[in-house]
């Protein structure tokens, strides 16, 4: 038979055994520690970072990634070399966290920029009971910690939504399609009315600044005196109407971006984006009211906010894409326990009113709650989705249970650990954790956005001043201006780089990779070398018989016997007949 190694979690060492008390061994795999200064909060040692996570999560004790608070970093002002170190700590660092509090992750919309971050998690953290907060608009996450004594998750909820973005729990999927239908609407209202504007710059409003080789010179004088008219200023009051449309209601989330960047004095790309659509659309609006035969810009306006919108809705696509999944990864948590009580008969409860202590029953095709120990039965477990170990593993009393593995075949009774805690959970946690913080380029991108805004803002500013020296009128004076700040306009930057941290993260999701720190994206250039363990992570996770010394007639009978077994080795043998009569079939 082949299918994996039949290794211990930690990849052969014991995680909890002597190699801790030895300190010049790894705590997990038990290679030297020599050079290597790498420990957790119990002073146990280890060879490097990764052995130390993996020890957290699958262990006892528990580990949350760092992610300390984005803007507080931005603001002191760090330079490019502190952000790379803290991208690589990322991974390491010890959150603190209070005794009491749990880390709530909720799933926000409306975040576009470092400075919504920056915002959620300011007002997050002043609220009675919270800890600490982290937010990441890369994936619309943002984690709080909070003591679940003093505050709900529907007080938070209500707390980040009355902000104008809308905040939810990750599980919700009635506010998640609510979220998805408003969005969607944007967009479509957006387009189908920006369309209808572009379609009359085409074919009126164009031919009136430049000739078009299509219409005679009849028409054109035709057009020149109707834009003239009365009958041209309802016409261009029309196009108000529509850009006002796209501009208000699709262009909302874009306008609350550059509000909230102004309010906390940290520009970003929506108030830049919002500066240029906002300043063309005035500028037509005071053009129709006040000047005759005006030159209007709502194209600029329309244009600006549609391209950003759908630029916008193809990175949330693709954002939805990652979180998906990764929260296939998260969706075989378990809800529920069926609990032995006092007198031998079975209870479902929570999960979350689990004591140390309790005695949970959990038979053949079950998921084990939490971490814990057997104290009776025999049954084979798989353990593959915590460990990636392919091959169930037999458990029997006395034997440590992972919370989140399966029992294949047979029932066991266990006693829930101490924690009361899975370590399915906590892997989970680690996911999360990626999702509510941003680094390495992330963090490059947020602090260009930091000196861009201004200088373009400056310049601006400048161009027109200077227009205006050297003689022009003011309405083209502020043409320039406005023709600087349109040209400025940062699509690019302002979505390159979270569309391309999300797509990366998706990608690996794809190929079966769970990312626990996307800088490795920027770091994985620089490998030569890449080390596996023999945990089973590169097997199939399905076993196949390889070699057998029984004859046609025995295996035919062995196979029928394990067809509906559901044990590893019966499936395997039951295949390998079936993939038999198969070629025989094609053979005839």
């Amino acid at each position: 038979m082949s299918g994996g190694t039949d290794a211990s979690p930690g990849g052969g060492g014991d995680a909890s055994g002597d190699p801790g008390d030895d300190p010049a061994v790894c705590t997990l795999c038990e290679l030297s520690t020599a050079g290597v200064d790498v420990t957790d909060d119990d002073g146990n040692r280890f060879c490097c970072t990764g052995c130390r996570d993996v020890y957290g999560a699958l262990g006892d004790v528990d580990v949350d990634v760092d992610a300390d608070a984005v803007r507080e970093r931005r603001q002191a002002g760090e330079d490019a070399a502190a952000d790379a170190a803290g991208a690589d700590a990322s991974a390491d660092g010890d959150r603190d966290v209070p005794d009491g509090h749990e880390a709530t992750f909720l799933e926000v919309d409306g975040m576009h920029c470092a400075t919504c971050e920056a915002f959620i998690e300011t007002v997050a953290t002043d609220a009675d009971g919270v800890s600490g907060a982290s937010a990441s608009y890369v994936t619309d996450t943002v984690r709080i910690d909070r003591d679940p004594d003093a505050v709900t998750v529907d007080d938070l909820t209500e707390t980040v939504s009355g902000l104008g973005y809308s905040a939810y729990a990750r599980d919700d999927a009635f506010s998640r399609r609510q979220a998805d239908n408003m969005a969607t609407a944007r967009l479509a209202a957006g387009v189908l009315v920006g369309m209808a504007v572009m379609l009359q710059y085409i074919v009126l409003i164009y031919p009136t600044y430049f000739a078009f080789p299509f219409y005679n010179e009849r028409t054109l004088e035709y057009l020149n005196a109707a834009m003239a008219s009365t009958s041209g200023t309802y016409f261009f009051i029309v196009i108000a109407v529509l850009t006002t449309i796209v501009l208000f209601f699709t262009g909302k989330p874009i306008l609350r971006g550059a509000y909230v960047s102004a309010r906390t004095r940290s520009p970003n790309m929506d108030l830049l984006v919002a500066i240029a659509a906002v300043s063309a659309y005035l500028y037509s609006t005071l053009a129709v009211i006040f000047v005759e035969s005006p030159s209007i810009y709502y194209d600029v306006t329309v244009a600006i906010v549609v391209i950003v919108t759908v630029g916008n809705h193809y990175e949330d696509s693709v954002k939805d894409r990652a979180t998906e999944l990764l929260s296939e990864v998260t969706a075989v948590q378990v809800d529920d326990a069926r609990r032995l009580t006092a007198d031998g008969e079975t209870e479902s409860v929570a999960v979350e009113a689990l004591e140390p202590g309790d005695r949970l029953l959990v038979r053949a095709g079950e998921r084990v709650p939490v971490d814990g120990e057997a104290v009776d039965g025999d049954a084979a477990v798989d353990e593959s989705v915590v460990t990636g170990e392919s091959l169930p593993v037999r458990k029997v009393a006395g034997d440590a249970v992972v919370g989140g593995s399966v029992v294949t075949d047979g029932s066991l009774t266990v006693a829930v650990g101490p924690d009361a805690t899975s370590s399915l959970d906590r892997v989970a946690e680690l996911v999360y954790d990626l999702q509510s913080g941003n680094h390495g380029v992330q963090k490059l991108a947020d602090r260009l956005a930091t000196v861009f805004v201004p200088a373009v803002l400056v310049i601006a500013v400048v161009a027109a001043g200077a227009s205006l020296a050297l003689g022009s009128a003011p309405t083209d004076a502020m043409l320039v201006g406005l023709t600087v700040l349109i040209v400025s306009c940062p699509c690019a930057l302002g979505l390159a780089t979270p569309l391309a941290v999300a797509a990366g993260i998706r990608d690996a999701l794809e190929r079966n990779i769970v990312v626990f720190d996307d800088t490795v994206f920027e770091r994985i250039r620089d490998a030569d070398t890449v080390v596996f363990d023999k945990t089973g992570t590169l097997t199939t996770g399905e076993m196949r018989l390889i070699d057998r010394a029984v004859d046609d007639d025995l295996l035919r009978l062995a196979a029928a016997l394990e067809s509906r077994s559901a044990h590893p080795v019966g499936q395997a043998i039951a295949a390998a007949r079936s993939a038999a009569d198969a070629a025989d079939d094609g053979a005839t």
